[in-house]
C-alpha cells in the first residue's frame, strides 16, 4: 500500500503557517486560518509577550498551530507550536525552538544563537551543529516584513532577493519577492488595503503570493499554487476546523488498474505534478531507468516519464564490510542526520545482528531491506528511524529512514529519496511515495523499496524526483505499461 511520507507534508505547511505568524502589527495575539482547496483544516495563534529591559525578560512570539486531516482513511493531526525569544533591548535573537506532534511521534529543532554562530539541535536525535550567521541574514520575521515592505512598496514588478534562516531545518534559504501593485482583499467582512507579492523560494522550490497590511505591514493573507491559502481570522476558527480528507491533495487518479504492481517492469505516463523542497530541472529527471521529456517551470512538471529501473544482480558487489572514508561524496549518507539516528546503539547492535555472515554488502543491504519490509506494519502518521524500530509501525517515509538508518549502521552508504508511485489505491492513482537508494561500488545507487516488500528492486510505477521533495500530483495518464512473466505483453 502506498503511504503518503507525512514529513514533506508538515515541511510545506509549516511554511505556509509561519508565513502567516510574520507580524503581529498592533494586538497581542492573532488568529489565522489554514485552507486546502477552500477546506478549512486547521488554524493557529500568535502570541506576542513583550520583555522587560529592566529585568531582561526576553520578548517571546509564539505561534501554535493545529492541522487535522485524514489519509487514505487514517487520522493525520498535527500540533505545530514555535517559540521565539528576541532581547527585549536589541531586538536580536536568543532562541528559536520548533516542535511537531503527530500523536504517534514528536520531533522538532532549536536554535540557540551566540553572536555570528547559532547552535542548530535536531530532536529527538539531539544532534547539534553550528551554523554562520551572515551579516544580511534575516532571523526576524517582522524584520522580513518591513524590508519587503519598505524596499518594495507598491513598485510594480521591482523584485528583491533576502536569505532567510529556515529554523526547523537549519538551513539557509534564499527568497525572491516581486511587488505586484496594490489590492483590496475582503475576509469575514473587513476590507484590508494591501501591497501584494509574489515570492519564489529558490532553496526549495516553494512560491506564492502573500499580502501585506499597506500601513502596518502584518500579513493578512499567503497563498500557494498547490490551494493551499493562510488568512487573517478570529478566535472562533478554532470551532470551525472540520477534518479534511488529503487524498485527492496527494493522489492523482489514472483510470488505469493494474493488480499486480510489484510486476510493473516498464512504464510510460503523462503526469502534471507539484513539487516543494529542493529545485527540481529536466535534467535532473533523467538517469539510467528514467526518461523525462517535458518542462518544470517553477517546480511543477508536465511531460512524459518512461520508466524501467534495471534490476541488479550483486555481481561485483563491494565486500562487507568496506570503508568508504576516503570518497567524500558518499560521507553524508554514511552518518546520523535528523530522522535518522544511524549512531543509535539500538539500531547499531540490530542492524549487526541482521547482517552476521553477509557474504558482501548486498546482501547485507538486501537482508536488512527485508527485515523492514516485514517487521515494519504501515500507519499514518510516521516518525524517526528510531521511533519506527521502537513502535514497529510508520509510512513509507518511516521504513526508508530505518533503513537507511540500518545501512548506515553497519557502514554501507544509504539514502532515502522521493518521488511518485503507482497504487491500485482508487482504481490506479499516483501518488506520493519514499523508498531507498542504497551504494553498490562500481553499480552506482541501486533502489529498493522496504514499504512495497521490494526488497532488491523497484518496480517501474516509481518515479524518482529527488532526495527530500514532495509529489503533489494534479493528473496522470498511463499511456503504456508491461508486466513481468507470461502475461507481460499488456498494454494501455
Amino acid at each position: 500500500m502506498m503511504m503518503r511520507h507525512a514529513l514533506s507534508k508538515a515541511t510545506v505547511l509549516l511554511a505556509l503557517i509561519l508565513l502567516s505568524a510574520c507580524s503581529m502589527g498592533q494586538s497581542d495575539i492573532v488568529w489565522y486560518a489554514i485552507e486546502m482547496d477552500g477546506q478549512l483544516l486547521g488554524c493557529n495563534a500568535v502570541f506576542s509577550i513583550p520583555g522587560d529591559s529592566t529585568t531582561g525578560e526576553p520578548t517571546t512570539v509564539r505561534t501554535e498551530g493545529r492541522l487535522v486531516m485524514s489519509l487514505l482513511g487514517q487520522p493525520l493531526d498535527m500540533t505545530l507550536i514555535e517559540t521565539r525569544k528576541y532581547d527585549p533591548v536589541t531586538d536580536e535573537a536568543i532562541s528559536i525552538v520548533f516542535e511537531i506532534d503527530t500523536g504517534s511521534s514528536q520531533y522538532g529543532a532549536s536554535l540557540l544563537f551566540d553572536g555570528d554562530v547559532a547552535h542548530h539541535t535536531t530532536e529527538p536525535d539531539g544532534t547539534t551543529r553550528e551554523i554562520p550567521l551572515e551579516k544580511d541574514l534575516i532571523i526576524n520575521e517582522d524584520v522580513l516584513m518591513e524590508a519587503i515592505k519598505e524596499n518594495l512598496g507598491s513598485k510594480i514588478g521591482a523584485t528583491e532577493t533576502f536569505q532567510l534562516l529556515n529554523p526547523l531545518l537549519g538551513a539557509i534559504n534564499t527568497r525572491e519577492y516581486t511587488a505586484r501593485g496594490e489590492e483590496s482583499i475582503v475576509i469575514d467582512g473587513q476590507e484590508y488595503a494591501c501591497l501584494l507579492f509574489t515570492y519564489r523560494d529558490l532553496t526549495l522550490g516553494v512560491s506564492g503570493q502573500l499580502w501585506i497590511e499597506r500601513d502596518e505591514g502584518y500579513v493578512v493573507r499567503s497563498a500557494s499554487p498547490d490551494g493551499s491559502v493562510v488568512y487573517l481570522s478570529d478566535r472562533s476558527v478554532r470551532t470551525r476546523i472540520r477534518r479534511t480528507n488529503m487524498n485527492s491533495f496527494i493522489l492523482a487518479g489514472t483510470e488505469t488498474l493494474i493488480e499486480d504492481v510489484l510486476s510493473i517492469e516498464y512504464m510510460k505516463v503523462r503526469i502534471k505534478v507539484r513539487s516543494a523542497g529542493e529545485i527540481i530541472t529536466a535534467e535532473k529527471l533523467n538517469f539510467p531507468g528514467q526518461r523525462f521529456e517535458g518542462t518544470v517551470t517553477d517546480n511543477l512538471i508536465e511531460g512524459v516519464f518512461e520508466i524501467e529501473h534495471p534490476r541488479y544482480s550483486g555481481n561485483n558487489a563491494p565486500s562487507f564490510p568496506t570503508v568508504y572514508s576516503d570518497i567524500e561524496e558518499l560521507q553524508p549518507y554514511l552518518g546520523s542526520e535528523w530522522m535518522i539516528e544511524a549512531d543509535d546503539p539500538v539500531l547499531i547492535e540490530k542492524a549487526e545482528e541482521i547482517t552476521a555472515g553477509a557474504r558482501d554488502s548486498w546482501e547485507a543491504a538486501v537482508r536488512l531491506s527485508r527485515w523492514v519490509g516485514e517487521e515494519i506494519s504501515g500507519s499514518i502518521p510516521g516518525g524517526s528511524a528510531r521511533q519506527t524500530f521502537d513502535t514497529g509501525t510508520g509510512e513509507c517515509g518511516s521504513h526508508s529512514r530505518l533503513l537507511a538508518a540500518f545501512c548506515r549502521a553497519v557502514g554501507i552508504p544509504a539514502r532515502m529519496v522521493t518521488g511518485g508511485a503507482y497504487t491500485p489505491i482508487e482504481g490506479g492513482s499516483f501518488g506520493q511515495h519514499a523508498w531507498n537508494e542504497i551504494w553498490m561500488g562500481e553499480a552506482g545507487w541501486i533502489t529498493v523499496d522496504s514499504t512495497f516488500q521490494e526488497s532488491d528492486y523497484v518496480d517501474a510505477g516509481h518515479i524518482r524526483i529527488g532526495l527530500l521533495t514532495s509529489f503533489n500530483p494534479v493528473e496522470a495518464e498511463i499511456l503504456d505499461y508491461r508486466l513481468s512473466g507470461p502475461d507481460h505483453q499488456r498494454q494501455n
